[in-house]
């Protein structure tokens, strides 16, 4: 696993997170539903200035989209709300942290 020396890394990173996503939503029972979350997920990351220190433009999104989930829910879907489509989001980004150089 190569390791992410800029937050541009960490930028491209998140980009292929989101457009894994999409593309595992695309198969989903509620794929509307998990869409939408992920194109909420994602207006939150383009609001993020990019920082010198990739960890912390890492821990910024990961709070915003924690605040994100705090509040969102979508009582369109079946079976999902798009929760849980926003925290893999989380989850994969947390990932990313352990790929971040020091």
């Amino acid at each position: 696993m190569e390791q992410l020396q800029t937050s541009e890394d960490v930028e491209g990173s998140i980009a292929a997170i989101i457009r894994l996503r999409r593309e595992a939503s695309q198969t989903d029972v509620d794929r509307r539903v998990a869409l939408t979350a992920i194109r909420a997920a994602e207006e939150v990351i383009k609001k993020v200035a990019l920082t010198r220190s990739p960890r912390i433009y890492c821990a910024t999104i990961i709070q915003e989209l924690q605040h994100l989930m705090d509040g969102y829910y979508d009582p369109d879907g079946e079976y999902s709300a798009g929760i849980g489509d926003i925290g893999s989001v989380v989850a994969r980004i947390k990932l990313l942290l352990l790929r971040i150089a020091d």
